[in-house]
């Protein structure tokens, strides 16, 4: 789960696994790049799409 935004999605997560070792903040930084590069994906892909309709 790459969710930066939404603590409680993150929080579900980890206690779902029940290890008492896990946190809030346990893989931060993985959870950073995902998002970012999910972003930057997404984005692209808008982009595209709109070109695609404006041409029309």
């Amino acid at each position: 789960m790459a969710s930066v935004v939404n603590p409680y999605a993150t929080g579900a997560a980890v206690a779902a696994i029940g290890n008492s070792d896990l946190s809030l903040g346990t893989g931060i930084v993985m959870r950073m790049v995902l998002f970012i590069v999910m972003y930057i994906v997404g984005t692209l892909m808008v982009i595209r799409y709109a070109e695609t309709v404006k041409k029309e």
